[in-house]
């Protein structure tokens, strides 16, 4: 038996970053297996605690077209982010409009008067409580929208304080 035991009392697999990236970019050009339930929240997960690993070393967050999947996450939870903060979700629809390098990614009705609209990136980050709403470029046309991406997540349970902003 060769390598580490693992909890199952099985030899240890080392698994190398090339074939991590060659399964992601699999798993990537076949969305609808992404569709899975627990697939994007896990993709969120990764991203956030991914993220907080690069502000500890100082390194800048890196957009991909993975940001859909945590994007998705933050419109869909919408209400649920109301309701966390024990606030009635509004009742008019929303158009969310994310970009990413030369792809526009929507939700809801085009004619929707409450609309948030910017860089994917900028929404994964508040999605995911990891940077303040002053610290992207994301813009909010009505009230409820307004209110909305004060307190978006893309995630369950209670959003807590959130980040300092940036310098």
């Amino acid at each position: 038996m060769t390598g580490s035991p693992t909890a199952a009392g099985g030899p240890a697999r080392s698994i190398s970053p090339a074939v991590v990236a060659e399964r992601l970019a699999e798993l990537e050009a076949q969305p609808h297996r992404l569709g899975r339930p627990g697939a994007g929240a896990r993709i969120m997960e990764t991203f956030a605690h991914g993220q907080d690993i690069r502000d500890a070393l100082g390194i800048p967050p890196v957009a991909s077209p993975r940001l859909r999947h945590i994007a998705h996450l933050g419109v869909a939870n919408r209400d649920y982010a109301f309701r966390q903060r024990r606030l009635d979700p509004p009742a008019e629809p929303f158009r969310v409009e994310l970009t990413h390098e030369d792809e526009a990614w929507t939700w809801g009705p085009a004619d929707a008067t409450q609309r948030v609209h910017g860089p994917a990136l900028d929404f994964a980050l508040l999605a995911t409580r990891r940077r303040r709403r002053r610290d992207g470029s994301l813009v909010a046309e009505g009230p409820d929208a307004d209110a909305w991406l004060d307190i978006v997540q893309a995630f369950a349970g209670r959003p807590g304080p959130g980040r300092a902003p940036l310098l």
